[in-house]
């Protein structure tokens, strides 16, 4: 887990170590993740292996701990040519560093990947090739062994698996003269993370697929079934122990609504002893398991059975098993060993299964017994998580990263790491909505629609869609993470210490780093590396899975219904992986909000050739004819930087964009990332904007004005964590005071005339209680403006909203809906919460003041580029070849005529 740290109190110098109440070390690794500006220690990554009973309530703390004498490492891995040893407490782990997923575990169990793919009918069998394999030892800050961290990558080609399979007969030849697509595809990536632990040689893998191509446009139609989807027919992870198995034990217990975890219910059926033994996991086994939530690329539901079918094998008679939900834990009894094996979310990210007998285990993530296609779209990946030990980690508890903990609230007041989340939003009037009962609801809305399976688990179901929803059935709608409930799942989990919001967290984020995020480099820039939007609005999602549009949804639904398109700016939630990476220290959520922080730049800054400029001006919607409203290149989408006046729209996008820049910024602290931002924010907004023609009035089409405001006001408050009255050199004061200025004008225009939003009703769409949700966002801001003025004004009109948004929100019927929800827990803050945020920033600005005002400089005149030098910059960095791939990517017959 992550934990902030005040400013000044630990340094990288020091040795830090985890301790109990009575000052015993605790193994554990202690990792500086991001660093105050005075190079003191804001946020550790803390990891180890404890030996605390579940549910054990005993505080643990950070302390620096300076040795007496040198600590000396144990040389416990090496590497010999194409052999990684790691040498644990029960024997030997030894992986083949040129083969993906091969290894042998004490000398008694050997551990194999199998992988098959199929592309257009054609099985691919072929071995993963180009494997890279890298590693990292881990040691406690007492320099004591504690676990090693192995990396692989492999490829699985294709193009060349077809024309080296033995099978490559005129069947296989007319399925490729017939499939013209195949060709052009790169390989399906594969990856293997796998941690291996010193103590309980408990080895812990993820292994995953990823179809890195892109898609075959149809139209803005995002449905499965597209021509670069491939499938996967085997995941399989082999464990061998051929000639040493005395006895095999199988137990599993059914788990039911609510029973996620060992800390509520830690009892165990007694385990049975079998010969041979085969489970799979063909559905959920929930009382909806065959929703319409499952559709296949027929758009038709093809599950076969309610949850697990299998076979228990015993030494005089065979039993079958009907299970709904096992989660299985297999316990090999070896000569001198015990191997346990775990596979984690086996009924929840079906299809899986299980076969075991006297000489091999073998855990298969897409098992094709279950009859249920594992289609993987472009873009997605499938990845999964095994453990197995041969120590004593013989339970499941032993064999997962525990969720049984929670930080310190006083480490939030303490450190002041975070902007806006801290102890006192514990006490807010709006928790009981927030937490429902018990935070039951979320996992009931799990069952509502079986939001279960491999692409599936994780998800939120958009309920809020189906409110007017009067046909049979369920109302079928993929949320997406609109409104960022990652964040707001880790905020509670922060403020209340309770650990389902953890699980929640977990289960998001395993969706968006997995499905909602397109990982491919190859289609057009502004959408690789982008989080696509939640299904369509007020249609089921069909064959859409998180893909916003199938062609199977009705068309002219509502206003300005597209009916196609794809990842877009005015939906891009990066706060939650960035703060889920400070929590856990996982890489893949830093690496995804620097892959955001990209895809927006791509968006606004456009892609350095002519017909990317010729893109801005189609969008901009500004262009027409001579002496005529046409527009010369036709409607665009509007969310674009203007080329000629280089300003940007005032909307939500361009507070998404300042937003992500401003969480890259946190996660690698480089310094572009922030001044990016500033760069946005000075050719947005200015303290002499005539706010009287930015139209808001037209709610609509102008609300999200204050998403922009918001992130200012985060911008503000990071320089304040940023700099000191002893040093400003890392920013640019001009500049600070001008969005300062700027964001207190817009604010006063707010405290001196916004409303809450129903108090408009007549010029609404639908006036529903969103749109309560959405008044949070302007007491957030309004906060934040007083905080940094003392203007009681502000403070005036926050109270006023409040007085008539917390009661509607209490008592609506609507506050229930995932959307609500999801605002709910991103945007409330108190007076409280918000106090001190500034503290840092307000005595800087004061003390120079009189020199910034006596020096006249404009901070534009410091940023802003002209339109010649613009001119000039693209002209040095124009490449023909650059173009030529670019109409390729965005004009197919331009791909066609070039033969690529």
């Amino acid at each position: 887990m992550g934990s902030p740290l005040p400013k000044g109190l630990f340094f990288t110098s020091q040795c830090i170590t985890l301790v109990n109440a009575e000052g015993t070390i605790i193994s554990a690794h202690i990792k500086p993740i991001q660093l105050w500006p005075d190079l003191s220690i804001k946020w550790v990554n803390i990891e180890g292996a404890l030996n605390i009973p579940l549910g054990a309530n005993e505080p643990l703390y950070l302390t620096k701990n300076q040795p007496k004498e040198a600590l000396k490492r144990v040389d416990w891995v090496k590497q010999t040519n194409n052999k990684l040893i790691i040498s644990t407490n029960n024997g030997d782990v030894s992986f083949n560093v040129n083969e993906f997923l091969r290894a042998n575990v004490a000398e008694q169990v050997d551990v194999l990947a199998n992988i098959d793919i199929e592309s257009h009918s054609l099985l691919i069998t072929s071995k993963p090739t180009n494997v890279h394999t890298e590693y990292e030892v881990v040691f406690t800050n007492l320099q004591q062994p504690l676990l090693c961290k192995i990396k692989q990558t492999a490829e699985i080609s294709l193009v060349q698996a077809e024309a080296s399979s033995s099978s490559a007969d005129a069947s296989t030849t007319a399925t490729k003269q017939s499939n013209p697509y195949l060709k052009n595809m790169d390989a399906i990536k594969v990856h293997a993370n796998i941690v291996v632990y010193y103590a309980d040689t408990a080895i812990l893998t993820n292994i995953g697929v990823h179809n890195s191509n892109a898609i075959v446009h149809h139209n803005g139609q995002w449905d499965l079934g597209n021509e670069h989807s491939v499938k996967v027919k085997r995941l399989a992870i082999k464990l061998a122990y051929a000639g040493t198995q005395q006895q095999a034990q199988w137990l599993a217990t059914s788990e039911k609504l609510n029973q996620q975890d060992e800390q509520q219910h830690p009892a165990q059926e007694q385990p049975q002893s079998f010969e041979s033994f085969e489970l799979v996991q063909y559905s959920s086994g929930g009382q909806h398991w065959n929703s319409e939530n499952h559709v296949a690329s027929n758009n038709n539901v093809n599950l076969k059975h309610k949850g697990a079918l299998g076979q228990l094998v015993l030494a005089n008679s065979t039993q079958e098993i009907q299970e709904d939900r096992p989660s299985p834990l297999i316990i090999i009894l070896l000569d001198e060993k015990e191997l346990s094996i775990f596979p984690q979310h086996f009924w929840q990210k079906y299809p899986s299964g299980i076969s075991s007998n006297s000489t091999e285990t073998i855990i298969d993530f897409a098992d094709k017994r279950s009859e249920c296609d594992v289609e993987l779209q472009p873009g997605e990946i499938k990845s999964h998580h095994l453990s197995f030990s041969v120590g004593k980690a013989h339970t499941k508890a032993g064999l997962k990263i525990s969720n049984h903990y929670v930080l310190n609230t006083e480490n939030l007041e303490q450190s002041q790491a975070n902007p806006f989340i801290n102890d006192h939003l514990h006490g807010h009037p709006l928790m009981p909505v927030i937490n429902g009962e018990g935070d039951v609801d979320w996992l009931h809305k799990r069952e509502l629609v079986d939001e279960f399976g491999w692409r599936n688990f994780g998800d939120l179901y958009a309920d809020h869609e189906a409110a007017e929803y009067k046909g049979s059935g369920i109302f079928v709608s993929h949320y997406n993470n609109q409104y960022d409930p990652l964040l707001g799942f880790v905020k509670q989990w922060l403020v209340t210490q309770n650990p389902t919001f953890k699980m929640l967290a977990d289960d998001l984020f395993d969706h968006i780093i997995n499905i909602d995020i397109y990982h491919t480099k190859h289609d057009k820039p502004e959408y690789n590396q982008g989080l696509f939007w939640h299904t369509d609005h007020y249609v089921p999602a069909k064959t859409a899975t998180h893909r916003t549009y199938s062609e199977h949804q009705e068309t002219g639904v509502y206003m300005d219904h597209a009916g196609g398109g794809g990842p877009g700016a005015h939906h891009c939630y990066s706060s939650g992986l960035a703060l889920y990476y400070l929590m856990t220290g996982d890489e893949r959520a830093k690496q995804a909000t620097i892959g955001l922080g990209q895809w927006m730049q791509n968006i606004y800054e456009g892609d350095a050739t002519l017909l990317g400029i010729i893109l801005r001006l189609k969008n901009a919607n500004h262009i027409t004819l001579p002496f005529t409203d046409k527009l010369l290149f036709g409607k665009g989408t509007g969310i674009v930087r203007n080329i000629f006046t280089n300003k940007y729209p005032l909307d939500r996008g361009t507070g998404n964009y300042v937003n992500v820049l401003l969480d890259c910024f946190e996660t690698t602290l480089q310094k572009s990332h922030f001044e990016q931002a500033e760069y946005v924010i000075l050719n947005t907004i200015s303290e002499n904007d005539d706010i009287s023609t930015r139209n808001f009035e037209d709610i609509e089409n102008t609300w999200f004005y204050v998403v922009f405001l918001q992130a200012v006001a985060k911008y503000l408050a990071i320089v304040g964590q940023q700099t000191s009255l002893k040093s400003t050199q890392f920013v640019n004061l001009h500049k600070v005071q001008a969005i300062h200025n700027a964001f207190i004008h817009y604010v006063g225009w707010m405290a001196a005339n916004e409303q809450h939003y129903l108090a408009n009703k007549a010029v609404l769409e639908y006036p529903n209680d969103t749109w309560t949700g959405q008044d949070l966002r302007k007491v957030h801001v309004l906060l934040c403006g007083y905080e940094l003025t003392n203007n009681p004004q502000m403070l005036s009109k926050a109270a006023q909203l409040i007085d008539v948004v917390y009661p509607a929100l209490l008592t609506s019927k609507e506050s229930t809906y995932t959307r609500i929800q999801a605002l709910i827990m991103q945007n409330y803050v108190s007076q409280d919460s918000i106090k001190g945020s500034f503290k840092d920033l307000q005595p800087i600005l004061k003390e120079h003041k009189q020199k910034l005002t006596s020096e006249g400089k404009s901070a534009k005149l410091l940023i802003n580029k002209s339109y010649l030098s613009r001119v000039g910059a693209f002209l040095k960095d124009y490449s023909i070849k650059n173009e030529i791939n670019m109409l390729c990517v965005r004009i197919p017959a331009v791909k066609k005529v070039l033969k690529r």
